[in-house]
């Protein structure tokens, strides 16, 4: 089988999944912003890959923040970001 049939066979199934999916389960990044004036208070992965983040309302004397989550799995393979900015 040549490289660019076993590229298609790779690749193909990893289009219809989504971004959260993929960033959970096979390393890469990911990039979220959240609605104006919100302020992160804590994300976590569940068990179907979903993202969920705690929002709160920003305080007017708070500034936006830019939070990045990095993975350290073991042998360092597959490691993912998850980059999350305030707006």
């Amino acid at each position: 089988m040549n490289n660019t049939i076993k590229a298609l066979l790779i690749t193909l199934p990893l289009t219809f999944t989504s971004c959260n999916q993929l960033t959970n389960k096979f390393g890469g990044s990911m990039t979220v912003e959240l609605e104006k004036d919100q302020k992160l208070v804590n994300c976590s992965w569940k068990k179907d890959s979903s993202l969920w983040i705690l929002t709160r309302n920003r305080k007017e004397s708070e500034q936006p923040d830019t939070y990045k989550y990095t993975e350290k799995s073991s042998f360092s393979i597959l490691e993912g970001t998850v980059t999350i900015i305030e707006r």
